[in-house]
């Protein structure tokens, strides 16, 4: 059930339908969690429900919270590519934040999103993941290296005819 809950999501999301998407993914996860193991399909619908978070106004608290489960179930999983997706969620929830100490905490998980999603080896993965390291680097400074970065980022997205994307 919980799978044909979390297709229903992507179908409604698909369609513009966020607030529907989010009430079948929550659906999801809760008949999900009357499981008790976590798998790698709890932590590909709670990546979903983090995107269609991203579409609502007024969730940022909620996404961090999920992001934090996501991490949870990554770690119990032994999933890099999910630990990965939790830390770059949870730090580009931050990395605008005018708090310093949460600027840190932004920069330390996207930092950990970055060295990790070397070893994943996941190109799209690793695109997401250096768009914000290049924020972090640019907020650092360090000019010339968040330049590179972003010009990276921009030329993988264009060899995969992304072009949205690569202009953002």
């Amino acid at each position: 059930r919980s799978y044909a809950l979390h297709f229903l999501s992507t179908i409604k999301m698909n369609s513009f339908d966020s607030r529907g998407a989010l009430l079948a993914i929550n659906e999801a996860l809760e008949d999900y969690s009357k499981l008790d193991f976590p798998s790698i399909k709890q932590a590909f619908m709670q990546m979903h429900k983090i995107n269609v978070i991203a579409d609502l106004e007024n969730k940022a608290e909620e996404k961090i919270s999920l992001a934090y489960s996501l991490l949870e179930t990554a770690n119990k999983i032994d999933n890099d590519y999910y630990r990965v997706r939790a830390y770059s969620t949870l730090g580009s929830a931050s990395i605008f934040n005018r708090d310093p100490s949460e600027k840190k905490k932004a920069a330390d998980f996207i930092l950990k999103a970055y060295n990790l999603a070397k070893k994943v080896n996941d190109e799209d993965l690793s695109n997401t993941v250096n768009a914000n390291y290049a924020m972090i680097k640019a907020k650092q400074g360090s000019y010339a290296e968040a330049i590179a970065i972003t010009e990276t980022v921009a030329q993988n997205l264009l060899k995969k005819k992304q072009f949205q994307k690569a202009q953002s």
